[in-house]
């Protein structure tokens, strides 16, 4: 009888119950420029004795509140983070999550956030267009497919703009950004390219000036 009531605490143990969340806090949001350039990210995971630590990064709107709740698979946890708030506001803001997490596990997990996976990542930013391009990479290049790649210059009435590709797989071969010089190689604008998730597939761009863009390539640089 010990035994097999042993084998059903250790079925149970096996499939998600051995986690439990003990604690969590929400810091002070930080209004941000557009939900678009920032990455939702584990920030950090780090235990001690049976408790797991995770620190994640989101955006969210700005009069949000939360009342997570977690389960677990295999290598796998599951936060559910509804918004219980009935106010909203006209602003997005970076929230940082603190959760403890009771585990005797001793391992680390993948994430993920209402079914969205969260990676690890130093940066809150997107893949943000570099502060330097050397002008070796300017090739202008297509691919059997005839689609463009990598980065591209393109002459302008008053000066000219460069954009990224990528590997050619956007959405309509669509630029991924645009930095925006004038005829003295003086930055004037970035523009970051999106397309509309509301089912019309419409590309759009964010425009951040170039004030904003110097002061965000400065904390990438610096790996904040």
């Amino acid at each position: 009888m010990k035994s097999a009531a042993f084998l059903i605490c250790a079925l149970i143990l096996s499939n998600g119950f051995s986690q439990k969340l003990i604690d969590y806090k929400l810091l002070p949001c930080k209004e941000a420029i557009g939900s678009n350039i920032y990455k939702d990210r584990i920030i950090s995971q780090t235990r001690s004795g049976d408790s797991l630590f995770l620190e994640i990064g989101f955006t969210h709107n700005c009069a949000a509140e939360f009342s997570p709740s977690l389960t677990s698979r295999h290598d796998t946890l599951f936060l559910e983070l509804p918004n219980i708030s009935e106010a909203s506001a006209g602003c997005t803001c970076c929230f940082t999550l603190l959760l403890s997490v009771f585990d005797t596990s001793g391992k680390s997990y993948k994430l993920f956030v209402d079914e969205t996976e969260f990676p690890y990542s130093k940066s809150r930013y997107i893949d943000f267009p570099p502060r330097e391009i050397p002008k070796k990479l300017l090739k202008n290049k297509t691919d059997k497919e005839g689609k463009r790649i990598g980065y591209w210059k393109v002459e302008t009435k008053n000066g000219y703009s460069i954009y990224y590709f990528g590997d050619g797989s956007t959405y309509k071969n669509h630029a991924v950004w645009r930095k925006n010089f004038n005829s003295a190689n003086e930055l004037t604008g970035v523009h970051i390219f999106k397309v509309a998730r509301d089912g019309t597939m419409e590309i759009y761009y964010m425009v951040i000036e170039t004030e904003k863009y110097l002061e965000i390539i400065t904390e990438i640089e610096a790996g904040l």
